[in-house]
């Protein structure tokens, strides 16, 4: 942490330790003159300019799909009070500023970052560093919260993820654990990363000990196919029990997820795991490794579900699955998760850093959803946001 914080001081302080404004922000210069820069900003070099504005790929299928960028506030240029701007995915937290004169929407704009990934250990979360920044880091990690935290700059850490803004009207279930299709659901790429083999070997445990599980797998192809899943799970003699679903829309997988007693989640490290919370809408409980690097375990206690260390798994499904009346996930869930009680969150932190600057705050932030792109809540925001879309044009580099 040391040697991390020595960096953010070179690049980000004055020589009496004092945070520089972001135009003076020397890792933000550096990364401007990389190939490494010039390369994320050609992606949209050919795309018009709606689609940049919005980092969004051209793709004609939902009309009310934003980019890698959404407003959820406009800036008001008679009083000053500023604007909101939601960047997601970890990739798009350097093609931003590769794109964007950030030094000039600085005094705009408030920043959200949602990043995809774990490990936020990078200097390159030191662009956004600088005196005249509104900057929010959503950190579910407990260590990635820490490290923004500790750092004593902009950077405000709050413990929301890409996870906590599903949809509650598109995942839920009305069926009561003992009417559900499938004992146990898992929703993951097809990657060795996701550690199928670590479900279906204790699947043939259970087996030979006179426990058939169904199981339901939702995935797409990673560095995986189907076929090689498919092979695992015959190799250990539990393919009949398994039935795959490859690349099905949100609606299909609220139906299956909220047709299964048990979400189990494999993987050992991943960043911000939405499967897991769309599990919790649709009243579903969780098992997740005790020890994973991204996903926030605090959370999974009690009604929620249960963690399991390297060698638990088979005891962690049957405690679930034998004790469905222990757990009310989506009761949790309306309690402190989805994209009404994150925005209300999230409203609430950033009041308070414009307050703190002695600008007004007038208007709430408007509500977007995970969907699993980004989409407002309420369609008529798609218009009411259009103008401002427009207006970052000029902030174009």
């Amino acid at each position: 942490m040391r040697g991390v914080r020595a960096e953010l001081d070179w690049g980000c302080r004055d020589t009496g330790g004092r945070l520089v404004n972001v135009s003076s922000n020397q890792w933000l210069a550096e990364f401007l003159r990389t190939r490494e820069a010039d390369t994320l900003r050609s992606r949209f070099d050919s795309w018009g300019d709606h689609h940049r504005v919005r980092m969004r790929e051209p793709n004609d299928e939902n009309p009310q799909r934003q980019g890698d960028l959404i407003l959820l506030k406009r800036y008001n240029r008679a009083t000053g009070e500023k604007g909101v701007i939601v960047l997601k995915y970890t990739e798009s937290l350097w093609r931003f500023p590769a794109m964007f004169r950030l030094e000039a929407l600085a005094s705009r704009y408030a920043f959200v970052l949602e990043p995809s990934s774990w490990g936020y250990e990078d200097p390159r979360f030191f662009l956004y560093v600088g005196s005249d920044m509104d900057v929010v880091v959503q950190s579910p990690w407990p260590r990635d919260h820490e490290f923004i935290t500790q750092l004593h700059s902009n950077l405000l850490s709050v413990r929301i993820g890409a996870g906590d803004w599903v949809d509650p009207k598109t995942f839920s279930s009305n069926k009561a654990p003992r009417d559900r299709r499938f004992d146990v659901v898992a929703v993951s790429a097809w990657s060795a990363l996701k550690r199928h083999e670590d479900l279906f070997r204790v699947a043939a445990q259970l087996k030979a000990a006179g426990r058939e599980l169904q199981i339901a797998l939702i995935g797409y192809p990673l560095d995986w196919t189907q076929e090689r899943v498919r092979q695992l799970a015959r190799t250990y003699g539990i393919e009949r029990q398994c039935t795959i679903y490859e690349q099905v829309p949100q609606s299909v997988v609220a139906e299956i997820v909220g047709d299964s007693r048990l979400y189990v989640l494999m993987s050992r490290r991943e960043g911000a795991n939405k499967a897991l919370y769309e599990a919790l809408w649709c009243d579903t409980p969780v098992a997740v490794y005790d020890a994973h690097r991204g996903v926030n375990t605090d959370i999974v206690r009690g009604e929620v579900g249960t963690l399991y260390d390297a060698h638990g798994l088979a005891a962690a499904i049957a405690r679930v699955l034998d004790n469905p009346d222990r757990f009310a996930p989506r009761r949790w869930a309306e309690q402190n998760t989805g994209y009404a009680n994150s925005t209300a969150a999230l409203n609430v932190t950033l009041k308070r850093l414009t307050e703190a600057r002695g600008l007004p705050w007038t208007e709430d932030i408007a509500e977007k959803i995970n969907a699993p792109e980004m989409i407002y809540a309420k369609p008529l925001d798609v218009e009411r946001f259009g103008v401002e879309y427009e207006s970052l044009r000029e902030f174009l580099r």
